[in-house]
């Protein structure tokens, strides 16, 4: 009884740490193609690409201290499953794009 009680606490963390590292994987990667995109038509693009790296290292930061603040390791490991599946995801969408792309 212990153990199944122990095991309905760390799984909320869990759960909840999964969801919030897909939202803030989405949001990463998100915010990395739109710095990305059309840069070659903007001004100082090595500024632009300076500051969207540690925007984005910082939200990252923050959002996975917060989760294992508030959840501990169990949240924090949701959300770094959840950080990693969704980049496999939207790495594989990309490459399959791509590759339809040029057939």
């Amino acid at each position: 009884a212990a153990t199944e009680r122990a095991m309905e606490r760390e799984l909320l963390p869990l759960l909840v740490g999964l969801a919030s590292g897909v939202a803030a994987g989405g949001l990463y990667f998100f915010w990395l193609w739109r710095s990305l995109h059309g840069l070659g038509s903007r001004r100082r693009p090595a500024l632009r690409i300076a500051a969207g790296i540690i925007g984005r290292l910082a939200f990252a930061l923050a959002a996975f201290g917060l989760l294992a603040r508030w959840g501990g390791l169990a949240a924090l490991v949701g959300a770094l499953a959840g950080f990693t599946a969704t980049r496999l995801l939207l790495v594989h969408r990309v490459s399959r794009a791509d590759a339809e792309k040029r057939a």
